[in-house]
Formats: C-alpha cells, structure tokens, sequence
C-alpha cells in the first residue's frame, strides 16, 4: 500500500490530484475492496489504531450517516458534527465527522437531484472526516459506496494522505523500506517480549498486533504492485526511435535473393521527418498515427504497415495512407512490426529463424560496420567525425605470416631485421619495402605537437606482433586477426588466454609480459614483409624529407602515450583475447596522467570502453570497468563519461548478480559522481536504492562498494533525502560497528555529509549511532578521526548530542588529536567539533581540564584560516568563562586575536570579534586589548558589509569604552566615529540594533559626545525605534533613551517624535530587564510635562504601580519617581487653576464694586 500510492507522490506534489488513468482506476478499486474486507478477515487488526488518523474533506453528510440501520448504536449525533462511540485507548473517537463551513451553491451533483430539482442556490454544508481504525475506513467507505461514491471517497483520502504508511504505522517506518520496516518492528517485537514480565503483557499485545498489521500491509502492496505491472505489461507504447530500430532490424533480413533473405524490401513510404520524429501526416497524427513502412514479400502482395502509438496494422498496398481509420477497435493491431509480418508472410515466418538466414545477416552487419565503424556502439556517434579524422583505415594484414625470431623466455622482442629494409636514418633515397617505416609512422603535418601516432594503410596494429611470453604461440606464425576475422581465427591459445583470464580477474599486471612497440621505431628494430606486400607504399622521397624532419616533434611526447594509443587500437580491433590483454596492459599505465588521458581521448578510448560495458562479457565488463575507475581521476574525464551517457549503464551494472561486477560499477560511479550532473544522473535512475541495497548484503567488499557510492552521491541536498527514504540509516548504523576501518571511512563519510539536515542528525541520534562515532575517536586512522570529527561538527549543533558526546567521554580524545594532527584537514575537523561542543558549559570545564585551551593558543599563528576561524571559534566559547579568559591571557592569545581584526575573512571575523567582546569582561584583557590598539580596529570594523561583524564589534567596544581611561577624548578623536554609529541606528538587523544602542548608552556618560550625537540626529532615530517588540531591543533602546535624557532639550524632543506613548507599552514586557530600563527612561521623560501628559494617557500610572508591588529596588524608585513627577505636574495644574480661579473672582468683586460706587 505504501510503495504503490507512493508511487504517485511526486504527481501530488506537482499537482495535488490522481489523475484518472485506467490504472489508477485499477488502484483505487483494489484499496477499496481490501479495506471494505479487512473487518471480516481480520477482526483483531481492523481496530488497531493508526499512529495518526485519516482525514479528507468528504462528499458524506449526516444525512447519509442517519440513513443507516445502525446509526443509533454506532455514533452520538451534534449540530455540527457526528461521532463514534467507539473510541481508541487515547480517547479519540473512531469516526469523526466534523461541519467545517456552510456555502451557497447550485446543486448537481447526481446524489442530491432527488433532494433538489431545480436549479436554484440552496445551503450546503462541508464536512471533514476522520478515521483512526481499519474498521471506520470501512464502514465509511460502504455509507459512500450505498450513496453511489465510494471510488470519489477513496480518491480523496489518497489525496489528503499520500503517505499512507507514515499515518498508520508512524513517522519511523517512513524512512524505512517495507523489509526494514518488517525486520525493525519484529526486533522491537523480540526485545520488548525478552524484556517484559507477565505484568506488562498488554505492550507486548500491541506491538504484535502492529507487527500483525505491518505483515498484511506488506501483502497488500506486493499484491497491487503485481496488479500494476500486470496492467503496464499489457500496455504498448510506440514511438519514433522504437520504430527506426526495429525496421533496422528488418532491413537486415532484406535483399535480392531469397537464398538469404526473407523479404524482398521494407523502407518508409514519407521521407519528410516532423520536428516530433513522425513522418505521417499532421492530420493523421491526431489520430496516433507516426509512420507508414512499405513491406515487399517473396510470397505476398506488397502491404504497407501503419505505426500507430497503440501497435502496427496493415493496409494493402498501392492504396492512400488516409483512406483508414486508425481509431476503429475491430482492428487488429500488433505490438511489433515482425509479429504482424509473420502473420502476412509465411515465407518469413518460417526461415526468419534460420541458420543461414542469420549467416546472411551477419555478412551484411559486417559490411555495414565497414562502411561506417563509428555507428556500432553506445554514444560512438558523437566522435565519428574527430574518429575519422585521427583513426587509420581498419588494418589490412598480409596473406603470410610474420617472420618471426626465437623469442627468450619471458621477454617479448621485436623481429630481427631483413636486409632488404631501410633502417631509421638510412639512406634518403632508398625505396621504401617494408611495411612499417619511419616515413608510415610519422604525421603528415606539424602544425600541433600532441597528435595521434599515425600509422600507414598497410601498417600492422602495432607495428610488431605482440605475443604472450612462454609456450609455444610466441613461435608460431600466426597472422594478426581483425575485427572482421572469421570466427575460428584466433591470435592465442586457449591455456594462454585462460593465464591471462585469471590475472585480469586478480588484477594483475601485464606490463613484464608485453613489449608493444612505439610509434617512432627505435634503432633495430624493424619488421620484414615480402617485397609484394610492400608494393601498395607510395612514399616519395619528399614525403619521407618532411617526415624525418619531423621527429623531433615527436620525440617530444612521452612514451607512455604512444603506447596508450597502441593499446587502444589493439582494443578497438574487435578480437575478445586481445581486448582483455590490452585492458590488463592498461592497468598498468598511470591513467591519471595527462599523457594517457589525453591519448585516451584523442582516439576515443572512453567511447570504446563503454562500449565494453554494454557488450554482456563479464571478462570485458569488469575489465573496462577498472580502466574507467582509474581515469575517473581526472575532472575532464568524468564530464566526458557523463557526456557520452556511460553513468546510467554502470547505475544499471550495480544490481547485476554477479557481486564483483556491481561492486566494482558501484566504486566506478563513485569515481564518478563528483560534480553535480552525476549526482542527479545517478538518483534520476535509481542508483541510491541499489547503492543501499549492496549494504544490505553480508559480504564486506559490496558494503564498502555501496558506502563509497552513496558517500559521493550524498553531497547533493536531493540525495541525503534519497538516502533516508530508502532506508539507510538502520543499515549505517549497523556497519558503523564493524572492525573493518576501509568500511568505518565511507560509512562515517556519509553521516558526516547527511548530518547538514536537522532530520537525519535526529535519526543518528536516534539510533543510537553517537557513542560508536565517539569511540572513533580514539582510532589510530587519522582518515577516520578526521570524518568523526566532522560528524561531530555537525551533529553537535543539538544540544543533545554535545551532552551525549560529553557522557560518552569524547572531550579528552578530541583534545588529545590536536597535537597529533598531521594534516591541515584533521586540524580543520577536530578544532571544528571542540568549537560546536565547547557550546556546553559542562563541556567547556572538561576541555579547560584537559589543557585545550592552551593547546589552540599555540595554534593561533602560522595555520590557514580554515583552522583559524575554528579555533578562534572555540576560544570565543571558552571566553565565557572567568578562568579560561585568564588562561588565554596568560597564554598570549590577546596579541593574534587583535590583530585578526585587520583581517578580510568574514567567518574568521565575526569569531575574533565575538572572542574580543567576551574577553572585554576582564579588567586585565581590556588593558592588554587597549595598548594593542584593538578599539580602533574595532571601530574601523563597524564599515563592515556583514552584520554579525558589525554587531560583535559593537558589543566588544562596550566594555573596552567603559573601563579604559580617556575613553571619550578616543572616540572624539576617531574622525567619522560618532556619526558612523548612529547611521547604524537605520539598520535593519535586529543585532545591531540592539549592540548599537547599548554602545550608544556607553558614550552619552560623556556631555560633549552626547552633544555631538544630538548634533547628529540621535534622538529622531532612537524614537524610530520604539515601535519594536523585540525584548532584546527593546531593553537596549530604553537605556540609551535614558541616558540621552541627560540632555535637557532631548526630552523635549523624544516627546515631539512621539515616542513616548510606545515607550509605555514596554512595561507589559515579562522581560525584569526591559521593564527596569523603561521605568528608568519614562523618569527621565516624565520630567517634561508634555511627556507626563502623554505617559498620563496611556494609564502610565496603573502599569507603574503593579510594578511597585514588586521586589526589585531600582525598579520601585524609578517607577515611584515617575509617579511623583506626574502627580508634581497634576498639582502645579490645579494650583494654577485655583489661582485663575481666585483671580477671577477677585477681579469680578472689584468690578461689582466700580459699579455700585458709579450708581451712588
């Protein structure tokens, strides 16, 4: 069940829905009669509950639910939703259908015509559903299939839970294959009935229940798998390039005679290709469809067969291409082009099996290859055109063998020389009667220094016979066979090849027992051919002029290439015995170097060797293989072996029975899969799975194979992912306690890869993988210390695993590597994962203990920044602690961390800074720190583009500022300095926002900085500020909004840019810091009696007297002060108005009084 919807999650993925192709169909059928009998067959499994239940929005409403015999019995019936009384043990209710919303719509949906039959919009609820149990998926799925939508029911659980394995069993068998997931749930089943009494029976129950479940869902899915490549079996599909191989196929079986042949002709009737590789008419290919091959019989009519995309069809011959109908099912159609012509010819239905038919058919493929060598093979064609121009003729032999000389045993030497041959540097003018000659074995131009050894048409392969050392063949005179030798014909013997069988297959090394001569003859050696042979030579004593002159040309290239040429053309002649020795000589030339790759190249040796991989010989196969793992080496040849398509071919070897065969392609690929293409190629064919499953086997050589593969591969994001899904975690784990270090590397080497994703390092965790990775630690393989570490690295960063690497004792190992490392990368590791676990507090007194400290100040100088930023990294930890700063003092690390700060490395940056702003918190660093002239370098720091750099820096300066002596004068001397910090109050980093003012409190204890700040504009943007609701900033804003109150006219202005009503809602803060600092801010403030005002309106007063309650000092009088300042304010106010009142009164008694003096 998992497998088979699985199959289809990338179409979920992409676009949310099945899609309703007959297979689908199929499926969904097949689910919807298992779960429907899944309570019948198995009672006891169809109520255990899912690990998390089924749910999708549903076409199913209560309505359907009531119509039901049993529905009294089963559910409790709500307004807005309907339950089973069935629960599961955690409460939950089986079947849970829920109203999620009401909606306006017309209905025409087949099951509510009966309810609804006009047209007009009525209110329809939607529902949502859910399933915890087997037995509630199928009663829903017979309420659905009664209202006549089961199948639309099925599609919508699949839809809403691709991932069906994951909600029924858990999480932990999603990263499982269905054999893990077996194997991991019957161990879990073992050890809990191992380890539970009588008791705790009742778990040991539910684990075989879930065991039980895990079977049957195993069943199921292998039964629909089976179903779907049933109904795939069943299925043609035909294209263009399908059909251009078959009809030539059949052009070989065609000719004149009926001797040897078994049709008269076949060839397309439309020589016009669409850009679609179609040839039939646009009209007709509408109707599927692609071509029309005219078929001439010896004892038939001639026919023309119709290539349809559903299978071939014939039409008689002569008549129009338009005049059928390709969509009419009476039709016959066939699913290969030769099956449908035995039925029309049974002239070729009874000899297309002969013997001699297929000796006819051999003469013909011969004459082909001659023609155009370079179409025979896989990817040949993309280098026919340089093949043509470097490559000879094929080689044409004489009639009579060789003279040969008596050969010493074991050593291979070239024929003595006739007297009738021109020796190197012999007389110009002497016709040439030799086969081979200086004037044949030299290029015609010299117009590059790196060309191809030219070799005359009549020139052996070699330019001497090569022969086996010992018995009798090397005295034979036996002519060279070729490519196109009969079958019969053979260089060597059978004990002879079956010798040198065996050392390919051991790896032995041939180079002792061939001599293969170069392609400039030394002096002596010469071979002698009867004047007849050498009559087809055309030299001229011009050509032979241009062509002595030419050596020195030669002479400059190295040996080794000329003689990875001549293995090449010995591989190219086509002959099994001499492809394997030529292979066993390969070997034993340095294949990484840039002669023999480039000589490889040039004559298209990888294209051949590819060639070998496709061939079916297991002898040749692993032959070829060695030879690609070795020039894989190089950059530039692993992106030609991906150009020429070799990687899906050696992905397709990895699962060939033959364990040596895959085990060897899986070590090529790994060669291999470097660079991103590869990887991507490797995963798009399936080469993780088979990677994992070589690690599944027992022997150890395939393991390994398999680690190195998937250690290359899991570089890529897309991969790890691969990786976990096929289930390989369980597998590493379990060979990440093996003995062997050759496997324990690669091993290691994918965690350390895969460890990047927070997922895979809670699986590691999981497993229980952390004590085996420490324990590494202590190996004598450096290789191995190295991946361990970086495992660490990675894995430390939850803090988890920087306990567990604690508990399991790692802190000593890892210190004790670092005085021991002798490779730059070993440094890079160890220093790396002291760095990310010196994060635990518990850890860093551990590595104090063990001398670490002092250990990575010695390593401060003279080490590449890689090691620097890590080390500096770990001193940044191990600052935080009162006795380590005191050791990193004392040790000398203050002077190259200061100077660190004038450096360009950004990562290196932003630890040093962080290691200074920590060693700010000692008196005795500070001065160090001072006379080095580190405030400077900090401050110049703050130009920084990065904004960690910017916000370590400023939180370094904020104690160096506030306990070196004249530090106000130093600022005011920094040219640009106080403008430069407050334009970093329009930063977006919350980081440096909150460094920044903090540093900002730091100077304004001086008037004359806080008087140029203002200058500045300080105050506007601190008021900008006040609209954050970071607690972080918040706290460091109120501060330095405080300290700039110290300046009468900023509390003016604070509350002109309105930033004191903000300011207020700071109080609501849990954060003890940020309300102390705000109450100290709005004391300040409150001394305006605009802001007073201001802060009155905003209920300033209840917050502060909550805050008063409290048992923080400073708070209380900073808080009562405030309220004081207002209650001030609220008082002169009202002896204002009373004396405006008194006035007023006075004023009016006085003229009372003027007027009644008037009257009188």
């Amino acid at each position: 069940m998992g497998a088979s919807v699985s199959a289809r999650a990338d179409d979920l993925e992409r676009n949310k829905k099945l899609d309703f192709s007959p297979r689908t169909t199929e499926l969904l059928d097949d689910l919807i009669a298992f779960v429907q009998n899944f309570s019948a067959e198995y009672p006891r499994e169809a109520k255990v509950p899912f690990d998390r239940p089924f749910q999708w929005r549903t076409k199913l409403t209560d309505m359907h639910f009531e119509k039901q015999a049993d529905c009294n019995e089963r559910f409790n019936f709500s307004e807005s939703s309907i339950t089973s009384k069935m629960k599961t043990a955690g409460g939950d209710p089986c079947i849970l259908l829920s109203k999620v919303e009401d909606i306006m719509m017309r209905i025409k949906l087949r099951h509510y015509k009966k309810a609804f039959r006009d047209n007009t919009l009525h209110m329809v609820s939607v529902y949502d559903i859910q399933c915890w149990t087997f037995d509630s998926l199928g009663y829903v799925l017979k309420v659905a299939a009664a209202a006549g939508f089961a199948s639309d029911e099925a599609r919508a659980c699949v839809e809403a839970n691709p991932d069906p394995i994951t909600n029924i069993l858990g999480k932990g068998f999603a990263t499982m294959g269905h054999g893990s997931a077996l194997l991991a749930t019957h161990e879990r089943l073992q050890r809990e009935r191992a380890r539970t009494d009588a008791n705790q029976s009742g778990e040991v129950e539910q684990l075989d229940d879930k065991f039980r479940l895990t079977l049957l869902l195993n069943s199921l899915d292998i039964k629909l798998l089976k179903s779907s490549v049933q109904t795939l079996g069943r299925q043609v599909r035909i294209n263009p390039e399908l059909i251009d191989r078959e009809l030539e196929l059949i052009k070989m079986y065609t000719g004149e005679s009926r001797t040897v042949s078994c049709l008269a002709a076949a060839q397309y009737t439309e020589d016009y290709i669409f850009q679609n590789g179609c040839r039939a008419p646009p009209w007709q290919q509408t109707k599927g469809d692609i071509c029309y091959i005219s078929i001439k019989p010896f004892d038939a009519p001639e026919f023309i067969i119709v290539a349809n995309i559903a299978g071939f069809f014939s039409i008689p011959g002569g008549s129009s291409c338009a005049d059928h109908d390709s969509a009419d099912e009476s039709i016959v159609k066939h699913p290969t082009m030769i099956a449908l012509i035995k039925t029309m010819s049974s002239y070729f239905d009874a000899n297309i099996g002969k013997e001699e038919f297929s000796k006819g058919y051999q003469k013909r493929l011969m004459e082909t290859v001659e023609e155009d060598s370079g179409k025979k093979g896989l990817a040949r064609a993309q280098e026919k055109s340089d093949l043509r121009q470097r490559d000879p003729p094929p080689p044409k032999f004489p009639d009579k063998p060789l003279k040969t000389a008596t050969l010493d045993p074991g050593v291979i030497s070239p024929p003595h020389p006739s007297p009738t041959s021109t020796r190197p540097g012999g007389n110009k003018g002497k016709k040439v009667t030799t086969a081979t000659s200086v004037d044949a074995r030299k290029p015609a131009t010299t117009s590059s220094r790196r060309k191809p050894p030219p070799t005359g048409d009549k020139s052996p392969v070699n330019g001497s016979s090569p022969y086996l050392d010992g018995g009798d063949i090397g005295r034979e005179e036996t002519p060279q066979p070729t490519m196109f030798s009969p079958p019969g014909q053979q260089l060597y013997n059978e004990d002879a090849f079956e010798a040198l069988h065996r050392r390919i297959m051991a790896g032995g090394s041939l180079r002792g027992s061939l001599v293969f001569s170069r392609s400039r003859p030394r002096p002596g050696y010469e071979i002698d051919l009867d004047a007849d042979e050498a009559s087809g030579e055309s030299s001229s004593d011009e050509e032979e002029e241009a062509d002595v002159g030419e050596k020195e040309d030669l002479s400059e290239m190295p040996a080794d290439y000329w003689d990875m040429q001549e293995m090449l053309k010995v591989l190219k002649s086509g002959n099994k015995s001499a492809t394997l020795i030529s292979l066993c000589a390969m070997r034993d030339f340095s294949l990484t170097s840039e002669a023999c790759q480039m000589a490889v190249v040039e004559l298209g040796g990888v294209t051949v060797l590819l060639n070998l991989l496709a061939s079916g010989d297991r002898e040749c196969t692993i032959g070829s293989l060695m030879v690609l793992k070795q020039l894989a080496s190089s950059r530039a040849m692993r992106q030609r072996i991906v150009d020429l398509k070799g990687l899906p071919l050696m992905v397709s070897l990895m699962s060939n029975d033959d364990k040596a065969m895959a085990a060897l392609a899986a070590e090529t690929v790994s060669h291999i899969a470097w660079f991103t293409r590869a990887r991507r190629i490797v995963r798009h064919y399936g080469g993780i799975c088979k990677l994992v499953r070589l690690l599944e086997e027992e022997d150890e050589n395939m393991n390994r194979a398999g680690a190195v593969g998937l250690w290359s591969c899991s570089i890529s994001t897309k991969n790890k992912s691969a990786i976990l899904n096929a289930g390989a975690i369980q597998l590493l784990g379990r060979h990440l306690k093996s003995e062997h270090q050759q496997l324990l590397i690669p091993v290691i080497g994918i965690l350390q890869e895969c460890a990047s994703q927070k997922r895979f390092r809670a699986l590691i965790r999981a497993e229980g993988m952390i004590p085996d990775i420490v324990s590494h630690l202590n190996s004598s393989n450096q290789e191995l210390q190295r991946l361990a570490c970086n495992a660490i690295f990675r894995c430390a960063e939850d803090e988890e695993v920087r306990q567990l690497v604690r508990k399991y004792d790692g802190i000593a190992p890892l210190t004790a590597i670092i005085p021991h490392a002798s490779t730059v990368e070993l440094l890079t590791a160890v220093t790396g994962a002291i760095w990310i676990c010196a994060r635990d507090d518990e850890n860093t007194v551990l590595f104090r203990k063990n001398k670490a400290v002092d250990q990575l100040v010695a390593l401060l100088t003279n080490q590449p920044e890689a090691v620097l930023v890590n080390i500096v990294g770990a001193l940044s930890e191990f600052a935080k602690d009162a006795d380590s700063r005191t050791i990193i003092r004392k040790a000398g690390g203050i002077v190259p961390l200061v100077q660190m700060l004038t450096g360009t490395n950004v990562m290196l940056l932003i630890n040093v800074t962080l290691a200074v702003s920590r060693l700010g918190e000692d008196l005795d660093c500070i001065t160090a720190i001072d006379k080095l002239d580190g405030i400077r370098f900090l401050w110049s720091l703050l130009k920084s583009q990065n904004e960690l750099v910017k916000a370590n820096s400023l939180k370094a300066l904020c104690p160096l500022l506030e306990n070196v002596k004249e530090a106000a004068r130093m600022i005011r001397s920094f040219v640009g300095g106080l403008e430069l910090v407050i334009n970093l109050l329009k930063s977006d980093n919350i980081h440096v926002l909150s460094s920044v003012c903090k540093l900002i409190t730091r100077i304004a204890i001086d008037e004359e900085n806080l008087a140029v700040m203002t200058d500045h504009g300080v105050v506007p943007l601190l008021a900008n500020l006040t609209s954050s609701d970071q607690d972080e900033l918040r706290y460091r804003l109120a501060e330095a909004i405080a300290r700039c109150c110290n300046w009468d006219q900023n509390r003016v202005t604070f509350g002109q840019c309105r930033a004191v009503s903000p300011l207020v809602t700071f109080l609501d803060s849990k954060d003890k810091h940020v309300q102390q600092a705000t109450c100290v801010a709005l004391y300040h403030l409150s001394r305006d009696g605009n802001n007073s005002i201001a802060m009155h309106q905003k209920d300033v007063v209840q917050r502060l007297l909550k805050l008063i309650g409290g048992g923080d000092v400073v708070l209380q009088d900073f808080a009562a002060g405030c309220i004081r300042n207002i209650r001030l304010l609220a008082v002169a106010n009202e002896q204002s108005d009373m004396e405006k009142a008194r006035l007023q009164r006075s004023s009016r008694k006085s003229s009372n009084g003027a007027l009644v003096s008037a009257s009188t």
